[in-house]
């Protein structure tokens, strides 16, 4: 009867170690699979971060245009000032920084100046 139980205990001894063995192995690849997922988390991290930097590089490009822009048209606005003539809107050389602001040149074929106008802005006697 001893010999019986031993060898029962012996099987059942044998059917753990093979069930250690299987859970040692799933606890591997548990573990392997653990670990690409960590490294696809730590690469997403850093493809977040550098997009965050491009993000942050676009909007100060973006900002520093925006503020040149600003100034630019503070400095058309004083040439469209200057550029006045009086009794009239505004002169030809206002016309022309307004082209070039739109990107282009003004094409005039003629111009018709009425004689009492002084278009260089100076007295007339």
């Amino acid at each position: 009867m001893k010999e019986v139980s031993a060898e029962k205990t012996q099987e059942e001894l044998e059917a753990a170690q093979v069930s250690l063995k299987e859970r040692e192995e799933e606890l591997n690849s548990a573990k392997e699979a653990l670990s690409a997922m960590e490294l696809k988390v730590k690469n997403l991290q850093e493809e977040k971060h550098a997009m965050e930097l491009e993000h942050a590089k676009r909007y100060n490009i973006l900002e520093a245009e925006m503020l040149k822009r600003k100034s630019d048209h503070s400095s058309l606005a004083k040439d469209v000032e200057n550029s006045r003539l009086p009794g009239y809107a505004y002169s030809w050389k206002t016309a022309e920084v307004f082209g070039k602001a739109a990107g282009g040149e003004i094409a005039v074929e003629e111009v018709v100046v009425p004689e009492d106008v002084n278009i260089d802005n100076k007295a007339t006697t």
